[in-house]
């Protein structure tokens, strides 16, 4: 079917991002870190955007570990 298309990574990141870059929000420290680093805005968005998902990883692997040490 033209104009419908399956969800991304790219889309769940455009999601997850404004909750995690939120003001004074560990995204925008680690955005201002790189910026201090001497990046970019640019450099520093696009280390952002490729670390979001590494954060969103280890919080779906923290919730599953939670979950299975709280059923055994």
């Amino acid at each position: 079917m033209k104009g419908i298309r399956p969800a991304t990574a790219t889309d769940s990141c455009r999601r997850v991002r404004p909750e995690i870059f939120g003001d004074g929000g560990r995204g925008q420290e680690y955005y201002l870190r790189k910026i201090a680093e001497g990046k970019t805005p640019a450099e520093a968005r696009r280390a952002l955007k490729r670390h979001l998902p590494d954060v969103v990883c280890r919080a779906l692997k923290r919730d599953r570990h939670k979950a299975h040490t709280t059923v055994a």
